[in-house]
């Protein structure tokens, strides 16, 4: 079930998708470059967040996966859905998780 987190994250996402690849590609160590949005509809029970393709100097993916409640078995469902995306892709792939969440 998608929380009120996930879909204002992906919403501001979407306004302004190269300047977050960019961002998370920096932190994932990918080297900068142009960002593509890819289709991420893996099948109707498995769907990541949000993949990009950076073409940069060395091409490589990258995952974000948002989440707004802490959880058991993420790393499990982050390595799922990088094999099902770079199954076609012989690019490098990195996988970014962003736990979300209200400070009281």
């Amino acid at each position: 079930m998608n929380k009120p987190f996930d879909a204002t994250l992906n919403s501001m996402i979407d306004m302004r998708p190269g300047a977050w690849a960019a961002h998370f590609a920096r932190l994932a160590g990918i080297p900068p470059g142009p960002s593509t949005p890819v289709d991420t509809d893996l099948a109707t029970t498995l769907q990541a967040d949000k993949v990009f393709r950076i073409d940069g100097p060395v091409p490589a993916m990258l995952h974000l996966e948002l989440e707004a409640n802490p959880r058991l078995g993420v790393p499990r469902e982050l390595m799922r859905y990088i094999l099902r995306t770079a199954r076609n892709e012989a690019f490098r792939f990195r996988s970014c998780g962003c736990m979300l969440g209200l400070r009281e």
